[in-house]
């Protein structure tokens, strides 16, 4: 299946206070295609998904004390994610799910970021982060009368060293 989406980001921007950065404020167009497709994998239904954004960036702050206004466009990182339904919902044809029961249904993710994006080790400000992230997930879905489920999902982000951070020696 082929997949599309949109963000749009504007605003301040949280930034590492060990910066010469300061009043950031940034307004991010980002536009993304990528394939989603869903498989039996280990007699579970699943779902693999490989998606590439493309930014563009209006950034604006005070480095040094003095206002300065950049414009960057390009690659974002590719984001992945892998997704099993280990409890309640196990592979079955389109005829099968129809006539199935609503049950309770558990299931697992795997996100991840990487970095493909661009990133130059002497800019402040970069579409891509030169560092991989992870995000495991659990959910849970439970049918609640015909008409209302209740979701619960918990998930946590991990993420690599980048030990090309600007000024272009520092590890982030």
């Amino acid at each position: 299946t082929l997949i599309t989406g949109f963000s749009y980001s504007y605003g301040g921007v949280v930034t590492d206070p060990t910066l010469p950065v300061q009043n950031i404020k940034a307004d991010v167009q980002t536009p993304s295609i990528g394939i989603a497709r869903s498989l039996s994998l280990f007699k579970l239904t699943s779902q693999a998904l490989v998606a590439l954004p493309y930014s563009w960036a209006q950034v604006s702050g005070d480095v040094g004390g003095q206002a300065e206004r950049i414009t960057r466009s390009g690659f974002s990182d590719m984001r992945l994610r892998l997704s099993l339904l280990v409890l309640g919902a196990p592979a079955v044809t389109l005829t099968e799910l129809m006539k199935a029961p609503r049950k309770t249904v558990v299931g697992v993710s795997l996100n991840m970021s990487v970095p493909t994006g661009q990133f130059f080790s002497d800019k402040l400000i970069n579409l891509g982060t030169n560092r991989f992230s992870f995000k495991p997930e659990v959910a849970l879905s439970h049918p609640l009368g015909n008409h209302w489920l209740i979701d619960v999902y918990a998930g946590v982000w991990f993420f690599t060293k980048n030990t090309s951070f600007y000024p272009g020696n520092a590890v982030r």
